[in-house]
């Protein structure tokens, strides 16, 4: 269904567009722009494997920024032939329990994600007030409503009252392992609710990222030649995000050109350049996210680069995850 929706929507688009007029603005692309972006891309990488190390090694401060690095390219590579977005973070989940222990890999590639997530649709709203031209107030709407739900959701994990009526709803025999994994977790989120300063530039860091994910688009656009104001870009990228995350299409292909011709339409770009600006974008992203994963997992598989030792900091009391990744502590 994902397929078939995906090749609905860039059928249409190319029915709809000029293919001859796109190509041509491909072909006339100025490739320093694209190599600008290219080198973004890459450092945006970097940046989500530094903002995860800062939460990983409170919990265990044996594994190394190179070792995430690493995890964060191959899970990027392996992501690519999974359906949904989703499919990154299991990965990035599994990869890293099974170095260290399922509570820590889940809490923070949890925290990591939401505290993201919690800064582009903050992007989205200030792009929102900032459009030089009119755009649907659904989108303000949207926005706002995915901020306060993500931020409740925080506040939800952080507050041991109310994580105590999920713990209460899974009493019973049968719920025991998932209330145990559950309190495993709970108990590693508590570790970074004691240390606030790192939460801080965890929750600066995703903004500074959201801010590299928009300048990418920034800089490439010239090459196209579309001309848009920067606070345009502040609506156009966190919008397509979010709909890419939506389990609807392949890697949001069709979905995001959508986006992008409408939105850019809106602003009087043209049709077939807005077509190729986000094809180009994503062939871009994909190949610097896949080229090395590719490479690395094709001499490491999905794992470490170095097993850390278990009992780190703040990770004494926690569970131990065996290479499948199921609670070997008890037997």
């Amino acid at each position: 269904a994902r397929l078939a929706i995906s090749i609905a929507l860039l059928g249409f688009l190319l029915t709809y567009v000029d293919f001859r007029v796109a190509l041509d603005v491909l072909r006339n692309a100025d490739p320093w722009p694209i190599l600008l972006c290219v080198l973004l891309i890459a450092f945006g990488r970097v940046l989500v494997a530094y903002r995860w190390h800062l939460l990983v090694r409170i919990g265990n401060a044996e594994v190394s920024l190179s070792a995430l690095i690493r995890l964060m390219f191959v899970s990027s590579f392996l992501s690519f032939f999974m359906p949904g977005a989703v499919g990154l973070e299991l990965l990035r989940v599994y990869g890293l329990a099974r170095g260290t222990t399922l509570a820590l890999a889940v809490s923070s590639v949890l925290i990591e994600r939401l505290t993201a997530l919690c800064a582009l649709a903050a992007l989205a709203l200030v792009g929102l007030v900032l459009a030089p031209v009119a755009l649907p107030r659904e989108l303000s709407v949207a926005a706002g409503t995915i901020l306060v739900l993500i931020s409740v959701a925080l506040i939800a994990l952080f507050v041991p009252r109310l994580r105590g009526l999920l713990l209460i709803i899974l009493r019973g025999r049968t719920l025991r392992p998932l209330r145990r994994r559950l309190e495993a977790i709970f108990e590693q989120i508590d570790h970074y609710r004691a240390r606030p300063r790192v939460l801080v530039w965890v929750a600066l860091l995703s903004v500074a990222l959201q801010l590299v994910r928009i300048l990418e688009k920034v800089v490439l656009a010239p090459a196209l030649g579309i001309d848009i104001a920067f606070t345009y870009f502040l609506v156009l990228v966190p919008i397509s995000l979010f709909l890419v995350l939506l389990p609807i299409s392949v890697q949001g292909l069709g979905v995001r050109e959508t986006v992008y011709v409408v939105l850019l339409g809106v602003a009087g770009v043209d049709s077939a350049a807005a077509l190729m600006f986000s094809l180009l974008g994503f062939l871009l992203t994909t190949a610097v996210a896949t080229a090395p994963g590719a490479l690395l997992y094709a001499y490491g598989g999905l794992a470490l680069s170095k097993t850390p030792k278990l009992g780190g900091k703040a990770s004494s009391n926690a569970q131990v995850v065996g290479p499948s990744g199921i609670d070997v502590t008890e037997g």
